[in-house]
C-alpha cells in the first residue's frame, strides 16, 4: 500500500495536471473517419490579452494536426462541426516553488490552459471532451520555472492540441 501512494505522488509530481474526461458521452460507438470536412471554431471565454495572442495559435495547430489526419479544413457545408471553448488560458507566476503552496494556494496563478470541445454532425452533439494542460509548481520534468513565457504557451497549446487530435484518431476514446 506503501508503494502505491508513493507512486502515486511520483505520478503527480512528474507530470502536470488536467486530465482529460468525456463529459458528454456518445449513445453508441463513434467512426471520426466517417467524416471528410471538418469546421473548426476556437471560442475565446478568457478574454485576456494572453488568450487573444495564444487561441490563433492553438486554433492553427489544431488545424494542422487535423489536415495531417485527412480532413479537409471548411467554413461551411462540414459533415463534423468541433466548437473548443478555452475556458481558462493564462501565463501564470513563475519561482513561486513550496513557498507558492503556502502563500498562494495549490493550484492557483499557475500556467494553464483548459478546454471543452464539442463534436456536432448534422444530427447533434456527437461527444464533449473536457481537458488542457496545467502546471502544480511541482513538476520534476517541464518544470514551468526554468522555461520562458513561449515556452510555457507553447506547451499548453501542444498537449491540449495533440488531446483533442488523439481523441479524434481514436474514435472517441481517451486511450
Amino acid at each position: 500500500m506503501r508503494g502505491l501512494k508513493l507512486t502515486a505522488v511520483l505520478a503527480v509530481l512528474l507530470t502536470s495536471c488536467v486530465t482529460a474526461k468525456v463529459i458528454t458521452p456518445s449513445a453508441g460507438p463513434i467512426d471520426f473517419k466517417q467524416y471528410k470536412t471538418v469546421r473548426l471554431i476556437v471560442l475565446d471565454s478568457v478574454m485576456t490579452p494572453y488568450s487573444r495572442e495564444g487561441i490563433p495559435l492553438f486554433e492553427g495547430w489544431l488545424k494542422d494536426m487535423l489536415q495531417s489526419q485527412g480532413y479537409s479544413i471548411v467554413e461551411k457545408e462540414e459533415d463534423l462541426r468541433i466548437e473548443v471553448t478555452v475556458t481558462e488560458f493564462r501565463p501564470g507566476r513563475k519561482f513561486l516553488g513550496i513557498w507558492y503552496l503556502w502563500s498562494y494556494g495549490y493550484g492557483r496563478n499557475l500556467p494553464a490552459l483548459t478546454y471543452v470541445a464539442s463534436f456536432k454532425d448534422r444530427l447533434g452533439v456527437i461527444t464533449e471532451l473536457e481537458g488542457g494542460k496545467s502546471y502544480h509548481g511541482f513538476e520534476l520534468t517541464e518544470n514551468p520555472d526554468y522555461m520562458t513565457e513561449e515556452q510555457i504557451r507553447m506547451r499548453l497549446i501542444r498537449h491540449s492540441a495533440i488531446q483533442i487530435a488523439q481523441f479524434i484518431q481514436n474514435n472517441g476514446s481517451l486511450e
